[in-house]
């Protein structure tokens, strides 16, 4: 402080120094006015440095904040070196959140849990989100990436040939993941979740569109079907599976393949070729009945707090060169022209590319049923109710 009390009496100005200096003087009227200007102006230039202090400080803090961008996505779902290298491009930071299924994403979203920037949900969720109004319109002048290089077939699929909603990006379709030493043949039937010799060794993804899909296909219907008797049918034979497998998941379902606790897991190409790479033990298989194909597409939600990054994001995640080393990463083939022609030629010529690359165009993908969608809800809902 510049002044204060000691003792019941007043200090000289300036403080105690000062006045033991001047104790054996008179101080006069003149010397003492002088003296309270010098105090009075003192504390001026040392309040108006404080001020000039916090402002620079706070000018400082202010420049050095990087923007950010918020991602919400599945796990393990993007090349972290790219997230690095898109950062450093933009001078910015990525912050990533993950959903496990398409609904809990459309439950928060619709909760109140704003902030996301970029959001990656499925084809039918993209329907349904933009019928909701909560998915804004792109501009397609800043993302001349995805404009010149994204497959016209993967855009057809979801009737926005023109990018106006959506960025088509991972492909995948579902299958099995198995282990190979436990199983001596490879399964080709999703009829092997009634084995009961694996019973607490399988596991279902825990998304109602695709097991209740696997299901129809296995009966002989359509994955899309609004029938109630055959959704009665396909419930009844998922509630069988259930008596033999260990769970419904998806990233844990995942994690158990790769430690041995599960044999057989229903789940994503993607997740399961990544597997297969690190492990020669664990295979992937697809049912002969059939199975689905599944996209995920770039959105920016409709309140979006940086919405121009977000476009650099997606515009960004489009180059040719960045999808080729998110493909070799996740495994999930992505339609992006000249991207496949950059891949080692191990991935390009693999049997699960060839087939997704050349047959997707007319494969069976779950579409959004509209108001009927409430029909497959309340099955699943069945399926979760049922004790053995």
């Amino acid at each position: 402080m510049l002044s204060g009390k000691t003792s019941g009496s007043e200090q000289p100005p300036f403080g105690t120094g000062i006045g033991v200096f001047r104790s054996c003087r008179q101080w006069d009227s003149h010397e003492i006015r002088d003296s309270r200007k010098r105090e009075v102006l003192m504390k001026q230039v040392a309040l108006g440095l404080l001020v000039c202090g916090l402002a620079l400080l706070t000018g400082c803090q202010k420049g050095a904040e990087k923007p950010k961008l918020y991602f919400y996505t599945w796990a393990d779902y993007i090349d972290p070196e790219m997230v690095k290298a898109f950062e450093a491009e933009n001078d910015c930071t990525v912050v990533l959140d993950y959903f496990d299924s398409n609904e809990s994403m459309l439950a928060k979203i619709k909760s109140g849990n704003t902030g996301y920037d970029v959001i990656l949900p499925s084809t039918y969720m993209v329907a349904i989100m933009q019928q909701e109004g909560l998915v804004q319109k792109l501009d397609g002048e800043k993302i001349p990436n995805a404009i010149a290089s994204i497959d016209t077939r993967a855009a057809k699929l979801v009737n926005d040939e023109k990018l106006e909603y959506s960025v088509p990006y991972y492909l995948g379709i579902t299958g099995f993941g198995y282990n190979k030493e436990q199983l001596k043949t490879v399964p080709d039937s999703w009829r092997i979740f009634e084995q009961e010799t694996l019973q607490g060794r399988m596991a279902l993804l825990d998304d109602m569109r695709e097991t209740l899909g696997a299901a129809l296909m296995t009966l002989g219907f359509d994955p899309n079907t609004t029938d109630q008797t055959q959704l009665e049918a396909a419930r009844d034979l998922v509630v069988q599976w259930k008596a033999n497998i260990a769970k419904f998941g998806v990233d844990d379902v995942k994690q158990g393949l790769a430690n041995g606790e599960f044999y057989v897991v229903h789940g994503y190409s993607g997740d399961m070729l990544q597997f297969t790479l690190d492990d020669p033990n664990i295979g992937f298989a697809m049912p002969k009945e059939g199975t689905l194909l599944a996209i995920d597409h770039f959105v920016i939600p409709t309140n979006a707090t940086n919405p121009q990054l977000a476009h650099q994001f997606i515009n960004f995640m489009c180059d040719p060169k960045n999808a080729a080393a998110n493909m070799e990463f996740t495994q999930y083939y992505i339609p992006v022209s000249k991207a496949v022609e950059l891949l080692p030629d191990e991935l390009r010529n693999s049997e699960m590319f060839r087939t997704i690359s050349e047959n997707y165009a007319n494969a069976k993908m779950i579409q959004d049923l509209g108001e009927n969608n409430v029909l497959y809800s309340r099955i699943w809902d069945q399926v979760k109710a049922a004790h053995h």
